[in-house]
Formats: C-alpha cells, sequence, structure tokens
C-alpha cells in the first residue's frame, strides 16, 4: 500500500514541477523564440542590402527590370544564392523610396512583438512606435535607414 501512496505522491509532484515550468519558463521561452525571429528578419534585410548595393556598384542601378521582382533578378544574377524566406510572403523592394518590405508572419499581437524586437536590435529610439513603411506617418516624413519596416 505503501508504494502505491509513494506512486501518487511522486506522480502529483511530476504533474507541479511540470506545471511550474511552464508558468515560470514559458514566457521567457516565448521572448527567446521572439528574439530569434527578429533576428532571422533583420540578417536577411542586411543580406538582401548588401547584394542591393553590389548589384547598383557593378551595374550603376538598382536591381529593377521590366517585369523581374528586383530579389529574384539578385538571385539570376548570382549577387543572392538564393531568396530569403522573407515573412508571410517574399521580401521586396519598394522603388519609391527603396525600401525592403516583407510582412512579419502570424497573428497581429505576434508581429508586433517581433517588429518592436526587430527595431530594438536596430537600435531605434522608439522601437514600439512602428511606422508605415512609406514613412508617411514617420517624423519628418521618411523612415530611418536602418528602420527594419514590418509590415502587419
Amino acid at each position: 500500500m505503501s508504494n502505491v501512496l509513494l506512486g501518487i505522491m511522486g506522480t502529483i509532484l511530476f504533474i507541479g514541477l511540470a506545471l511550474a515550468g511552464v508558468v515560470f519558463i514559458g514566457p521567457e521561452f516565448m521572448d527567446t523564440k521572439i528574439d530569434a525571429e527578429a533576428s532571422g528578419y533583420l540578417n536577411q534585410r542586411s543580406q538582401i542590402a548588401y547584394a542591393i548595393e553590389s548589384y547598383a556598384s557593378e551595374n550603376g542601378k538598382l536591381p529593377l527590370e521590366a517585369g523581374k521582382e528586383p530579389i529574384d533578378l539578385l538571385v539570376e544574377k548570382k549577387f543572392l544564392t538564393r531568396a530569403p524566406a522573407g515573412g508571410s510572403s517574399q521580401w521586396s523592394l519598394n522603388s519609391a523610396d527603396n525600401s525592403l518590405i516583407t510582412p512579419v508572419a502570424g497573428p497581429k499581437a505576434h508581429a508586433t512583438k517581433i517588429c518592436v524586437a526587430a527595431r530594438a536590435k536596430a537600435k531605434m529610439a522608439q522601437p514600439e512606435n512602428i511606422y508605415k513603411c512609406d514613412g508617411s506617418d514617420a517624423p519628418g516624413g521618411r523612415l530611418s535607414a536602418k528602420d527594419p519596416c514590418c509590415l502587419m
């Protein structure tokens, strides 16, 4: 009988420890995941920006050709080995203001957390102030060059 009681007490202790782990470790794990996703977006953006600079230096213009996506052109001309994944869609180059754009994947609350984390990693003054990619609602009407431009 005492073995059964010890087994039950052990099971209850195990369940209690598992719940404590979820309560105390769960949020920290999610924060780490959000930081990793933000870093991924910033790394992809840096790769594309470097490829665009290299292309422009070699060709004297931005990678813009009729009927071709700029990122696909960079891959075709071997300035990128492959197109970075992006968020909920592939990266695109907004030729109007030369910004790199990809919508952050996931529900709006999750995407906002990733965007704020990316802006913080990019050392933006107020990372929680997310502006439109065209800069129309940003101070001075333009985005900072280091703004990750998070569409949600």
